[in-house]
């Protein structure tokens, strides 16, 4: 159980990280499209939340990671740990590709393609908190309070 801990504080330093910057994208897109720095605020904001979320798939799904200990621990939930990997590489390319053209796209077009990045990873986010609850909360008898 002392790995599983480590990899849960791991798992939630690394979310933090990786609402925080995405929360300085959504702010950056917040801003009026006119103004001069406002693109270069966005693709700044991107990159950084594409570290964060490298650095998120880096963390969760190392060997150590909390992917691996729910999988050892609750092997029943196989399939939403795969739907997250499956997620990981999708939104990582999402924004890989973004980045690459964000340069040559109208503000709205931009604006509206990182928005909806954001949803998918506020989305992604929640079944990562709903996988590590219900596997938690059935391993570990179903007592009140969640892990951690």
């Amino acid at each position: 159980m002392e790995g599983t801990h480590t990899a849960f504080e791991a798992a939630r330093k690394r979310r933090i990280e990786l609402h925080a910057a995405m929360a300085g994208l959504e702010s950056a897109l917040a801003r009026a499209s006119a103004a001069t720095d406002w693109r270069v605020g966005v693709i700044e904001n991107l990159v950084n939340l594409a570290g964060a979320y490298d650095s998120h798939i880096d963390e969760v799904e190392s060997e150590t990671g909390i992917l691996a200990d729910l999988l050892s621990d609750a092997p029943r939930m196989a399939n939403y740990v795969a739907i997250l990997k499956h997620e990981h590489l999708t939104i990582a390319a999402d924004l890989d590709s973004l980045i690459a053209i964000a340069d040559e796209m109208d503000a709205k077009g931009l604006r509206d393609t990182a928005t909806s990045i954001l949803g998918d990873l506020v989305r992604h986010r929640q079944l990562g908190a709903d996988l590590v609850w219900d596997a938690a909360m059935l391993d570990i008898g179903g007592q009140s309070g969640g892990p951690g």
